[in-house]
């Protein structure tokens, strides 16, 4: 859920927050909703608390991924979930090979977060914790700038 202050409604988000070139806090409730039309995903859900006024509250669910194959022979669950954590790995390989300078991680509360140089504000969010890890963990292996935490 990405949501702001209801009392933020008659202003402006002051971050971009981006759907399908849509930026949801930017614009009034109306125009965002006539931009991103009646085809939205059933997994999205945009209310607005005044159509006059600004969004204050975007929710994106995620679906359930359809269930594993049973595993083969001694597999267990945890080397199913890991396997899958490797398939997804290979999708995210730019991030510390050929767009590695595009990148960086930034110290977080005692982890890293992925986001773009160009546009520090920029996160990659990533819903699956040990995905996050191995992610990290491979940006760090190939040198990926770290910038660190500020207080």
């Amino acid at each position: 859920m990405l949501s702001r202050s209801r009392s933020a409604s008659h202003v402006p988000g002051g971050t971009p927050v981006v759907l399908a070139d849509v930026d949801l806090f930017g614009h009034p409730a109306t125009e965002v909703l006539e931009a991103l039309g009646d085809d939205l995903p059933a997994e999205l859900s945009i209310a607005p608390q005044d159509r006059h006024g600004y969004l204050t509250a975007v929710t994106l669910r995620a679906t359930p991924p359809p269930p594993p194959p049973p595993p083969a022979g001694r597999r267990t669950r945890a080397a199913a979930e890991a396997a899958e954590v490797e398939r997804a790995l290979g999708g995210y390989q730019y991030l510390w090979t050929t767009e590695r300078d595009r990148w960086q991680l930034h110290e977080s509360g005692g982890g890293h977060v992925v986001q773009r140089r160009d546009a520090p504000w920029t996160h990659l969010l990533i819903c699956n914790d040990t995905l996050a890890r191995r992610i990290t963990a491979e940006m760090l292996a190939a040198g990926v700038n770290v910038v660190p935490e500020r207080f």
